[in-house]
């Protein structure tokens, strides 16, 4: 499942991982399966190491399937897609190989 989305990103590749994670990306980027090139097309590593999208906007394809992927090489933090219709979703990094959904709940009155 996609859609289109804008991508907002607090993303670190860890240190040890950074050579490897970039060998990687430029492998991705000639694979046409569908999570891969929607998630990865845009993406960059900056010199400090953090992940950058270059256009953040567009249709994304399986969302989970590359968070888990993405897990084995960053620190803790987080992803988040906001879709067109102004749904949420994400994901929250604990730098440790896990990868945790992120939940959006609304505050009603107080």
């Amino acid at each position: 499942m996609s859609y289109y989305s804008q991508v907002y990103i607090d993303l670190l590749v860890k240190p040890e991982r950074a050579k490897q994670f970039q060998l990687e990306l430029r492998s991705l980027e000639a694979k046409t399966e569908d999570w891969i090139h929607s998630n990865v097309q845009y993406l960059q590593m900056e010199a400090d190491r953090r992940l950058q999208y270059e256009d953040s906007f567009g249709k994304h394809y399986s969302t989970e399937t590359f968070a888990v992927w993405l897990r084995q090489y960053v620190e803790a933090g987080r992803i988040l897609y906001v879709g067109e219709s102004m749904e949420f979703w994400g994901y929250e990094f604990d730098g440790k190989g896990r990868v945790f959904p992120l939940s959006y709940v609304e505050k009603r009155g107080e």
